[in-house]
């Protein structure tokens, strides 16, 4: 049987091992031009000098070494040939060729030797090196991550936090990667609801081959992964201002419309989480919500939804993917609807803040409603989808928005529409850590037929209006409380269409 230490040096020597992953995989600071100009290099080691600038570091090294092989002087070769060994990720050797080149007083060389000392292990020299060129030369981004990797590797975890913060604010190029180690800190802090935010925000934000990689060699170090399942379980209350409205889509008496009521609101969500490949991600899920009414029991509502859900990434710009579905939803004790559903996507990288979706989406609705096949809703609906998604760059503001545009071919003449859509979303961290989710869309509803209502005399056109506000709580770090309204309103040209709804309801979440 294993011991609890046993397993905490497993799992920081896997850590470390990602360490020296980390520093091969991300995109190596290139040689400053500036630096290098500077030196006023001998004319044999410009070429060197050039390709290591460029980027191009298995040049730099061979033309570095045939300069070294003609000449006992080490300074010059030597440095450069220990640069381009770093950035290859070859750090035993190159702390081998820096050590001889012990003498040399450029400053740059405390840098890579310490670069050097990292990769190796020697995190106490690092510290002592970069200390000294930080001195001499301070502000440098990579310089703070590299001081950070090193206290890591000593133990001292307040000065790495404190090293990867300030990597993230002098280069927001190393916010990837140094959120990976910030999020390894908090949770040998004990801090999972941090941890799992900066997870979180590299994988929506940096979805780049860097990131992808980096974090399957995170669930291979032998740190605890997270548990591939998850449920969370809802309660609550609310009040509806038009119970009668909901789901019929048909002509209401007048009166019953506007008849308000309250009810008792639960919701499950299970999710199962695979990943297949590198690059492939496969979830399964089911959820549920109901809403049982004080003494309209024929309107309760229970609507239950599966799912499986894969995403591909191609590289840093390009993902896809595939989402199939099944609904069925009840009304009072009766079966209301059941729609199958499939939809492919595509979604464009712009910028590591910056998506846009593009997606087809195609349903099949069978409904039980009554009244002959002129208000027979069920059919078959296309739609299309456009959406730009923006992380604000250094806050906590994500916004959304964009345009779609569906297709209703029903069998019932009534019902037989297409809709125009915009719609517009964000979400902010207040204060207090209280999460605010807020959505609204506005449709174009434009019927295709005479509608029977009327007398078959005009066609319905309905201005759709629906708003969306969200608030959420954590209290512990399995219980959340939440707050919701939800507002409707229905301007259509027939006036027994016409109708608006407020719901506000609160509650708690459990997960686990």
């Amino acid at each position: 049987m294993k011991t609890s230490s046993m397993v905490d040096r497993k799992r920081t020597m896997g850590f470390l091992c990602l360490c020296v992953g980390l520093m091969m995989a991300l995109p190596q600071e290139k040689a400053q031009a500036t630096a290098l100009d500077n030196w006023k290099l001998r004319p044999e080691l410009r070429a060197s000098a050039k390709a290591l600038e460029a980027g191009d570091y298995e040049k730099a090294l061979d033309l570095a070494r045939q300069v070294e092989g003609k000449t006992t002087e080490i300074g010059d070769p030597g440095l450069l040939e220990g640069m381009a060994l770093n950035r290859l990720g070859r750090f035993g050797e190159a702390l081998d060729i820096l050590t001889r080149s012990a003498s040399f007083t450029r400053p740059e060389f405390a840098f890579e030797l310490g670069w050097a000392d990292v990769g190796t292990g020697h995190y106490q020299e690092a510290v002592r090196v970069l200390s000294i060129y930080e001195a001499g030369a301070p502000g440098r981004a990579q310089t703070s991550q590299l001081l950070g990797q090193a206290y890591l590797g000593l133990g001292n975890k307040k000065k790495a936090y404190a090293c990867f913060q300030q990597a993230e604010q002098r280069n927001k190029k190393l916010t990837p990667v140094a959120e990976l180690y910030l999020a390894h800190l908090d949770a040998e802090e004990n801090r999972p609801e941090q941890e799992q935010r900066r997870l979180t925000n590299v994988k929506e934000n940096y979805p780049s081959v860097l990131t992808t990689r980096t974090l399957s060699q995170w669930d291979m170090t032998g740190e605890p992964p997270a548990k591939p399942w998850q449920v969370a379980v809802s309660v609550g209350g609310g009040y509806d201002s038009n119970v009668a409205a909901k789901g019929s889509g048909l002509p209401l008496p007048t009166g019953i419309s506007h008849q308000d009521e309250g009810f008792f609101y639960s919701a499950l969500d299970s999710r199962y989480d695979m990943k297949p490949a590198v690059d492939d991600r496969l979830r399964f899920g089911y959820s549920f919500q109901s809403r049982t009414y004080d003494s309209l029991g024929a309107f309760d509502y229970l609507d239950n939804y599966l799912y499986a859900n894969y995403r591909h990434t191609f590289d840093e710009r390009w993902e896809t993917g595939l989402l199939a579905s099944g609904e069925f939803t009840y009304i009072g004790d009766h079966f209301y609807n059941m729609e199958p559903a499939v939809r492919p996507s595509v979604t464009f990288n712009e910028m590591p803040w910056a998506k846009l979706d593009l997606a087809y989406g195609f349903a099949h609705d069978s409904f039980s409603t009554t009244g002959g096949p002129i208000v027979d809703r069920s059919g078959s609906t296309q739609s299309v989808l456009f959406q730009q998604r923006v992380q604000v760059p250094d806050t906590d503001l994500t916004l959304r928005g964009g345009y779609s545009h569906q297709w209703d071919d029903t069998k019932g003449t009534d019902y037989s529409d297409q809709s125009d859509v915009l719609f517009f979303g964000l979400n902010y961290l207040l204060p207090f850590n209280i999460d605010l989710d807020v959505y609204y869309n506005h449709s174009w509803d434009t019927y295709h037929n005479l509608n029977s209502v009327t007398g078959f005399a005009f066609k319905r056109r309905d201005d759709v209006d629906s708003f969306n506000l969200n608030l959420v709580r954590p209290i512990t770090p399995w219980m959340d409380v939440f707050v919701r309204y939800n507002y409707l309103n229905d301007s259509s040209n027939i006036n027994v269409f016409k109708y608006d709804d407020h719901i506000v309801m609160s509650g708690a979440t459990f997960q686990f």
